[in-house]
């Protein structure tokens, strides 16, 4: 690698400012310092190791640098340079034979990524070489043009009527009062540009869920009732409504971003990539800072200017939703239009304001909440939908049908949707049951999340798909592990009881789906020091490890773990060893001690409703003897817990906090079903992985036998133990 030496390090810093981290740049800066290069010609210093420097910097000042971009190691995707950002700084601070890396967007050159040691630090107090080059001017006759450029209707008569619709390149801001139905305004806007239009539109959901945003469009594209079309509970006629409404949105050009960590510079970065951008809709600025939303609180004047920058640079609208109609907040946004929007009892208002024109108009709609949109004042009110008629009695147990040995109705779970995805395979594989468990195996984690995302519509907290992780979750090597112990059992008895005994291998039913029921913490992981435990919050835990003197008949409730000191665990593990020391455990060890935490307000619910329908499926599937469903359940939760880390195969949710958090939850599961047996004299055998005890003698007054979750199968029965003792 290149070394820098100091006095040049300090006079790049001096020239360019301090530099940025690989990770730092990658994760929280990208879309910034691309940008920065590309318009406005700045330089940002990335960091490699101690004083080893690459630099984003702008095409024009890499094409005066002799000979540079002839020994370019080729042209990057922006995207790409990201993903692999460290090996290009790498590659490109190399100790001989340095590359520069062009980047581009679509094809286009934008910047390039250089070796700062090829940049000429600026003095100061140096007189620069040559003059400033003039501003650019425009002749009026060159503008005219811009004039009388097409504007982008909001969809709604009266309003365009009274303004003419968005203009390219301002930023308009809808400003209602919770509840008001500012965010319903942004979904008919984006609604109508998509879908009557064609154009395609950029959903920023903030304290959104895409779930949330698809839900309205939906509802008011079908005349489903809003309410209903969350509950699951659709008439037969919204349900057909809802199943056209859904075939016709498939293809729709509306690109939901929910993604953790969302702030302008995401969506600037974003923005470019989508061909034809026609609306960018921002929904929404909260007023109330929160510090799992960057788009929140006092961050909110910085982020308008940042969105009227995108409006000016895309040549697009930019339409903000803020959750206040407070002058003082509005003000303080300074947006080209505002869209102040009040409710009545009867009706809606909204009084349209310029910066520079004051009260433009003033506009009458009628809300209709019921379908998630707002109507012209003129339009005739929809007819209300029939609410569901009273469930009927239940019909007769019946066979397995010949065609595809299925009798449940397609009405299983959150709207039918595991139902009629098998009814649907098995017929598009001509009711081969085994050719449709293969395809819906395959399909399965598309699946488990797209049924996340409609059990969690209407849930109280949302889901974080990807937030920033601290160190201790980072793998150290592609193939190796993170610093996570997960407390995963691998246990045998030293020495059973005097005697021959029959030991009985049971298999814990639904392992992975009964540990979805654990508290999982909902935001980014904070960091704290101290023996300090919360339980509201949840997450990781440094602690030194409490002796187990117990391991002659119970397992190690920290698993088979051999290196001394302080340990990284979970929060299922944390808690069970603060039980085992209590006196209902009879003090089994001493409390562990905790050094240092990552933690999240947290919650044990949040995946309740996603694991209730996968186990009301998976109980259906067996008492039906439907094994095509039952294989594409399991896949579903086995799957969803196991990609969830790190996988390419599940893009929507990166959470190893989880994945961690409910493998040891099937852990400390599995030891407390050992402990319950050896309370009832059952002597415990054997503990192994997340679903596998063995014990000695007649273990049925403990556990129940069957399929359920809350149940236990036979695996294996054998003979143990010294007859001669």
């Amino acid at each position: 690698m290149t070394e820098v030496p100091s006095p040049r390090l300090r006079l790049l810093r001096e020239s360019y400012g301090d530099p940025v981290g690989v990770e730092e740049a990658r994760s929280r800066h990208w879309g910034r310092l691309v940008a920065d290069a590309e318009h406005r010609e700045r330089v940002t210093l990335v960091a490699w190791e101690g004083e080893r420097l690459a630099a984003v910097a702008p095409l024009p000042l890499a094409e005066s640098l002799p000979g540079l971009l002839a020994g370019t190691a080729g042209r990057v995707p922006l995207s790409a340079a990201r993903a692999k950002l460290g090996d290009l700084v790498r590659r490109a601070t190399a100790p001989s034979d340095p590359v520069a890396h062009v980047l581009t967007r679509h094809g286009v050159a934008v910047a390039v990524l250089l070796d700062a040691a090829r940049l000429q630090p600026r003095r100061p107090d140096a007189a620069p070489e040559s003059a400033p080059a003039p501003r650019r001017l425009a002749a009026l006759g060159d503008t005219l043009g811009d004039v009388t450029a097409p504007t982008l209707p909001y969809g709604l008569a009266d309003l365009d009527s009274a303004t003419g619709g968005l203009l390219a390149g301002k930023l308009s801001l809808v400003a209602a009062a919770p509840g008001a139905g500012g965010s319903l305004l942004a979904v008919n806007v984006a609604r109508h540009a998509a879908l009557r239009l064609g154009r395609p539109v950029l959903y920023a959901a903030s304290g959104l869920t895409r779930a949330d945003v698809a839900a309205r469009i939906v509802s008011a594209e079908s005349g489903a009732d809003y309410r209903r079309l969350r509950s699951g509970n659709l008439t037969p006629p919204e349900h057909t409504a809802v199943e056209a409404a859904t075939a016709s949105l498939t293809r729709a050009p509306v690109h939901i971003d929910d993604g953790a960590e969302l702030t302008p510079e995401a969506v600037a970065e974003t923005a470019p990539w989508i061909e034809g951008l026609a609306l960018v809709v921002v929904d929404r600025l909260q007023h109330a800072p929160d510090e799992a939303l960057p788009l929140s609180g006092a961050a909110l004047p910085s982020a308008a200017r940042a969105l009227s920058r995108l409006a000016r640079d895309l040549a697009v609208p930019v339409l903000a939703v803020v959750d206040s109609d407070a002058p003082e907040t509005v003000t303080s946004l300074d947006a080209d239009t505002t869209l102040l929007l009040t409710r009545t009892e009867e009706d809606a208002r909204l009084r349209v304001e310029e910066r520079d024109f004051g009260t433009r108009a003033r506009v009458t709609l009628r809300p209709d909440t019921a379908h998630a949109r707002f109507l012209d004042a003129a339009a005739p009110a929809p007819a209300p939908a029939p609410a569901p008629a009273p469930a009927p009695a239940p019909a007769p147990a019946r066979g397995p049908s010949p065609a595809h040995g299925r009798t449940r109705p397609a009405g299983t779970g959150v709207d039918g949707r595991i139902a009629r995805t098998v009814a649907q395979v098995l017929d598009e594989h001509g009711g081969d049951a085994d050719e449709a468990a293969a395809a819906l195996v395959r399909r399965a984690i598309p699946d488990a999340m797209e049924l996340l995302d409609a059990c969690r519509i209407g849930g109280r907290y949302d889901v974080v798909g990807h937030p920033p992780l601290p160190g201790i979750l980072r793998k150290k090597s592609a193939h190796g592990a993170d610093e996570i112990w997960e407390a995963r059992p691998r246990w045998t008895r030293p020495q059973l009881p005097p005697g021959r005994h029959e030991v009985t291998a049971l298999d814990i039913n639904g392992a992975y789906l009964s540990a979805l029921k654990t508290h999982l913490p909902l935001g980014a992981l904070e960091h704290s020091e101290g023996n300090v435990h919360s339980t509201r919050r949840a997450g990781l835990h440094l602690i030194t490890p409490p002796d187990w003197e117990h391991g002659d008949h119970l397992p190690d409730p920290l698993g088979n773990r051999e290196e001394p000191g302080p340990v990284w665990v979970t929060e299922p593990t944390l808690r069970l060893l603060k039980r085992l020391s209590t006196g209902k455990y009879g003090a089994l060890c001493d409390p562990p001690v905790i050094l240092e935490s990552y933690t999240s307000g947290a919650t044990e619910n949040l995946l309740e409703k996603f694991r209730q329908v996968l186990r009301d499926a998976r109980d259906g599937a067996i008492e039906e003897d439907d094994e095509t469903t039952l294989e594409y359940v399991k896949a579903m939760y086995s799957k969803f817990v196991s990609t969830m880390g790190e996988s390419h195969f599940n893009r929507d949710l990166y959470r190893p906090d989880w994945m961690h958090i409910i493998r040891s939850q099937a852990f400390v599961n599995l030891w407390l079903k050992a402990h319950r047996a050896h309370q009832a004299g059952v002597p415990v055998v054997r503990a192994m992985g997340t679903d596998e005890l063995h014990v000695a003698g007649e273990w049925r007054p403990v556990f129940t036998e069957g399929r359920g979750v809350s149940e236990v199968k036979v695996k294996d029965v054998y003979a143990a133990g010294n007859p001669g003792e």
